[in-house]
């Protein structure tokens, strides 16, 4: 067992609470949230600090577990993201940095398929303590319903099976929230095309441009389709998607 607690990008140190299983990527992290509201925390320093902690300490996590990862039997990484990624208000550097820490988690599923090292994200919905650390940021009345409603018991059962052997996609986000399990993907519209195109053009077929009829998932890879779009791929071939 890894016992660590992330305190900046460069630096693993021991902590007796949190315990991660070879496989297995958490974020057991310093969090103060309460700097996080408010204009006056969107400057380059505070920003600085949520990537250090999220960012880079996800990366450096992977870095330090890619060695043993590779002598895995299934090699599995489980990152953490947010809803928060797409707009919170008053959570723009947490949001910011989980929002890297999903591109992290695609490119890092790119970077482990040589080596069979598969990679996703949670993102989890619970009622813990960190909720109440969050000020202003929620409405009233909603951290004590999320307790309630969202415990984070539902939540584990989600990385457990991202963190099995029994996972074999790799380069996904799923939710988790008080037992609801989601996919979320990203994906991309029809359209338009047009070779000479003006901003006058933009902004006259703008609604086809957001028209989701006909959208399609946007895959993640440089060669090769990642996530279920390869599942699917390999399965058209008759094959087993890659992992262990």
């Amino acid at each position: 067992k890894a016992r660590v607690m992330i305190i900046d990008a460069e630096r693993l140190v021991p902590m007796p609470d949190y315990s991660i299983e070879p496989g297995f990527s958490g974020e057991p992290v310093p969090y103060d949230r309460t700097s996080n509201t408010g204009r006056a925390a969107i400057d380059r320093a505070t920003v600085q600090r949520f990537l250090d902690v999220h960012l880079f300490g996800s990366l450096g996590l992977a870095r330090a577990a890619g060695p043993h990862l590779e002598q895995s039997p299934a090699p599995r990484i489980v990152n953490t993201v947010s809803s928060a990624l797409w707009g919170v208000p008053g959570m723009v550097p947490y949001g910011s940095a989980k929002g890297a820490v999903l591109a992290l988690t695609h490119n890092l599923a790119v970077a482990g398929e040589a080596h069979g090292i598969l990679v996703n994200a949670i993102a989890p919905g619970a009622g813990t303590r960190m909720v109440d650390a969050t000020g202003d940021a929620l409405p009233p009345g909603y951290a004590e319903t999320m307790k309630q409603t969202m415990p984070a018991e539902l939540v584990a059962p989600v990385a457990a099976f991202l963190a099995s052997r029994d996972c074999a996609f790799t380069g996904e986000v799923l939710s988790a929230s008080g037992g609801g399990v989601a996919r979320l993907v990203t994906v991309r519209t029809p359209g338009i095309r047009d070779p000479h195109l003006t901003p006058e053009g933009v902004r006259d077929r703008i609604d086809a441009i957001l028209d989701l009829d006909g959208a399609k998932l946007h895959e993640t890879g440089a060669r090769v389709p990642t996530g279920a779009g390869r599942v699917l791929a390999e399965a058209a071939r008759g094959c087993r998607p890659r992992g262990r």
